[in-house]
């Protein structure tokens, strides 16, 4: 039998595939431990000769002192930054680039990586490839001399070139929260960016590369001299950008900006040569919204934009070309507009502008240099405008303008919201044309506008303007305004405010300059007439009641007047005037009437004189009147009693004649100065009455006799003086049908008196006298004239409302009679230059104060030669 033999043997088991996987994951995930222990180990052993490595050659590349707070602010680490070694230096500073003594900081971070690659620790050659940078604040700056701080790189770091194993191969720069800040004052610039996230990647250490980069910022400040743009709003950019370092060209391939959801593409390409920066490019918007291209204008025009939406879009294609340096700057051509359909709303108005268009071109070529707007066009519901602008030669600009347009005025008021205008209504015809020019810059000067060009005319039609505090409107206004260079004719001016009518035509001269620069002065000359003008209405204000009314008179300091003035009735509180005429001048403030004649009173006023608004607070009013045939009743009443109750329109009748000179002081607000008032009146006062006259009555009941309190004589005589709060009354007769009487002495304003009289009294109210009181007998004089007559002399002195009333001694009246009939009274002239400190310098006045003139009626009004200026003897009224 034979034995065989088997052999079998087992097929060998693979392992399944995810236990394979797992296993690389483990050698993986050990090796990855591996090397991450081993590198921080490798921190330990090599951290303090790496950091020496590095601050030497970031020392021998700086040209400025960094500092660090501690020494361990400047540490190696891996863990935060692996794959990658990072020198970190934290809390890091350095003052600015310069050799002055006292420097600033040029720029702080709270961390500043600067990053190699793990391997480089067994090559001992740390290539530094990455830096990133956080929470930093960089501050250039330049002077007026163009020195800056921030050059800190070292232009030679040849001799200082020490084997230190530590280069420089950047591939990448990171920043995180950087606030960059340059500010120029040259040219009174002032940027300053947030920087939220920033990279830039590209072989920076290689002669060709293309450097990719892409940002988000915040715009704190982009200020160009008083304008400023983009303040507040956030922005991205992403660029890709070919760099050439043996040719110097910079080639921008694709370059996207977006600030305030405007976007803008620029392309082209920058070369660096020897006369400076060769610049071509090309940048473009389409369809951008208009509410992005007004974000374009500078912050200051802010608030004449607020609450504007739009609807629409906006185009503009420019190129640059040119060398850029530090007297050249490249050439910028470029086309916009507003495709037309578009509209502007602003919020709380119902004003809606719509079908709006532009189309122009801008240029900085010195052929055909400036801004030109072909077209313009927009409408509302009722108004209508087009036209053309053009700002040739930006070196010396030309401007010429066209606009055509029939306009509604409450529109263009909720359009353009001034601060004067309240309210409006009506329309405006416009068809005009202007050209001139500016000078070297764009700026309006006086002297550039008076060479314009102006042409065209300017139609109002049925409309109403209500200023901002003011109580009445202005309106029923119509008429014509002609513009001819800088001149305007008006014609057919017609105008109302409440029971008011003004009526002018005339001419205004240098009104554009007058409009556009800030110390031009307008030069109206008109002839104005008015049926009524009712300054109770005219000059109150809103904030005024019926019994408590204010009034304010200020004269603007850049308007020269001459108007001839035809007025049917005129009122101001209780005064009435009728059939004004006169000449009126406004210069420097000051208003001069000469003449002027008034039907008032029943009479009439002829006269001339001056209101003179020079001074801040204060009004001087002067002037002269002759009054012919005046009620003198009516004018107490229409004169509100010259604001005093001790004589009445109820104490006096009669028909005055006067002649008056006056100067006085009031407040800006209509309010008399007491203590300055001077007055010389010569009056004739014909068929009067004093009825109840206070002094007559108080001295009616010392003597007893009732005749006195109502006196009726043929006429009254007597020149009085105002002055220094006092009414001074020389004797006057007064013969009356009672008795006469004889009176003089002084009134001052807080009704202190110091009277005398001296009554005649004829046989009948001698015995009358006598009978009522006996002391009459004892202190009269009797005189012997055919009959009996008897005077008596009677003094009284103090308050009006409890005066001490006695006789007095007759030779001491009589002497003191003479004295004051033979005193001579100072011409108007004399008392303006020693009470008012005015006509200092005329030299017809003598050393005691008379004028050598004979027959100078005192006659107080300022001329002005032909050239404007004040002749030598006129006011001088900055004295006063």
């Amino acid at each position: 039998m034979s034995e065989t033999l088997v052999s079998s043997s087992q097929p060998e088991t693979k392992r399944p595939w995810w236990k394979r996987l797992l296993r690389l994951f483990f050698w993986l995930c050990g090796g990855f431990v591996f090397i991450l222990v081993l590198a921080v180990a490798l921190t330990f052993v090599f951290e303090d000769k790496i950091k020496g490595f590095v601050l030497n050659k970031v020392n021998q590349y700086l040209n400025t002192t960094i500092y660090v707070d501690t020494e361990k602010d400047v540490r190696l680490t891996v863990i935060r930054t692996f794959p990658q070694v990072s020198v970190e230096f934290n809390n890091i500073s350095a003052l600015d680039a310069t050799s002055n003594d006292k420097r600033d900081t040029l720029f702080q971070a709270k961390r500043i990586d600067l990053r190699f690659n793990i391997l480089d620790f067994f090559k001992r050659n740390y290539t530094i490839r990455h830096i990133a940078v956080d929470e930093a604040v960089l501050d250039l700056r330049t002077d007026l001399k163009g020195n800056d701080n921030y050059h800190f790189i070292k232009t030679d770091t040849s001799t200082s070139a020490a084997s230190t194993d530590v280069a420089f191969a950047l591939e990448k720069f990171e920043f995180n929260d950087v606030k960059l800040r340059w500010r120029d004052m040259r040219d009174k610039s002032d940027y300053e960016i947030t920087i939220s996230t920033s990279e830039l990647a590209g072989d920076f250490g290689s002669k060709n590369y293309t450097l990719a980069s892409k940002a988000e910022f915040v715009v704190g400040k982009l200020k160009q001299g008083k304008a400023e743009w983009f303040a507040g709003n956030s922005g991205s950019f992403q660029v890709d950008l070919n760099i050439d370092n043996t040719t110097k060209l910079y080639r921008i391939n694709t370059c996207s900006v977006n600030i305030s959801d405007l976007k803008m593409k620029v392309t082209g390409d920058i070369t660096d040569s020897n006369r400076g920066y060769l610049i071509k490019l090309a940048a473009k918007g389409d369809d951008v919204a208009i509410r992005d291209a007004l974000s374009l204008l500078p912050a200051s025009y802010a608030k004449d934009i607020e609450g504007i939406s739009s609807t629409g879009d906006f185009f503009v294609d420019a190129t640059i070309n040119g060398i850029y340096n530090d007297s050249l700057l490249p050439e910028v051509e470029a086309k916009f507009g507003v495709y037309k359909g578009a509209t502007l709303t602003r919020a709380g108005t119902p004003l809606k502008l719509e079908n709006i268009a532009v189309d122009g071109t801008f240029s900085t070529a010195k052929e055909h240099s400036g801004l030109h707007i072909t077209t313009f066009q927009a409408q509302t519901r009722t108004s209508k405008f087009s036209g053309s602008f053009d700002l040739t030669n930006l070196d010396r600009p030309v401007i010429r303008t066209k606009i055509d347009g029939h306009i509604d005025l409450s529109e263009l008021v909720h359009l353009l919201q001034p601060d004067t205008i309240q309210e409006a209504s009506g329309t405006l015809d416009v068809h005009l044309e202007t050209s001139g020019k500016l000078g070297k810059s764009i700026v309006f000067s006086t002297t550039s506008l008076k060479e314009f060009q102006t042409s065209g005319e300017v139609r109002l039609m049925q409309s109403r303007l209500k200023l901002k505090n003011a109580l009445l409107p202005i309106d029923s206004i119509n008429g014509q305004l002609l513009f001819d260079g800088n001149n305007v004719t008006m014609r057919g001016m017609r105008a109302r405010s409440g029971a008011s009518d003004f009526k002018m035509e005339g001419a205004l001269h240098n009104l554009l300059a007058w409009l556009l620069v800030e110390k031009a002065v307008l030069d109206v000359d008109a002839d104005f007439r008015a049926n009524t003008i009712d300054f109770n209405s005219l000059l109150g204000t809103s904030s005024s009641t019926a019994g408590d009314t204010t009034y304010k008179l200020v004269f603007p300091d850049r308007v020269q007047l001459r108007m001839h003035t035809q007025v049917g009735r005129l009122m101001f509180r209780q005064f009435e005037a009728a059939d004004l005429s006169g000449d009126l001048v406004l210069r420097n403030r000051r208003l001069v009437a000469d003449p002027i004649h008034i039907r008032t009173m029943g009479g009439e006023i002829i006269g001339s004189g001056m209101i003179d608004g020079t001074s801040i607070d204060s009004l001087l009013v002067t002037g002269n009147a002759k009054l012919n045939n005046v009620n003198v009743t009516k004018m107490f009443v229409q004169m509100e009693n010259f604001g005093q109750d001790v004589m009445t329109e109820k104490n006096i009748k009669g028909t005055l004649t006067a002649d008056v000179n006056f100067v006085s002081l009031w407040g800006a607000d209509l309010g008399v100065n007491e203590k300055r008032i001077y007055a010389l009146a010569d009056i004739e006062l014909e068929r009067g009455e004093l009825n109840e006259f206070a002094p007559l009555d108080i001295l009616a009941k010392f003597i007893r006799l009732d005749d006195l309190k109502h006196l009726k004589f043929n006429t009254l005589k007597n020149r009085i003086e105002i002055k220094n709060r006092l009414i001074d009354i020389p004797a006057m007769d007064i013969e009356s049908n009672a008795v006469d009487l004889t009176m003089w002495g002084t009134h001052n304003f807080d009704n202190y008196v110091d009277y005398h009289f001296r009554i005649e009294l004829d046989e009948v109210h001698a015995r009358k006298v006598i009978f009522n009181k006996k002391e009459n007998e004892e202190f009269g004089e009797v005189e012997e004239d055919g009959g009996r007559r008897m005077s008596l002399y009677v003094s009284m002195k103090g308050p009006l409302d409890n005066p001490e009333v006695k006789y007095f001694n007759v030779k001491d009246a009589i002497k003191n009679l003479k004295k004051d009939l033979k005193q001579e009274k100072q011409n108007l002239k004399t008392i303006l230059r020693e009470e008012f400190g005015l006509f200092k310098k005329d030299t017809t006045l003598n050393a005691n104060g008379s004028d050598k003139k004979n027959g100078d009626d005192g006659k107080f009004i300022i001329r002005w030669n032909e050239q404007g200026t004040k002749k030598e003897e006129e006011l001088e009224g900055d004295d006063f």
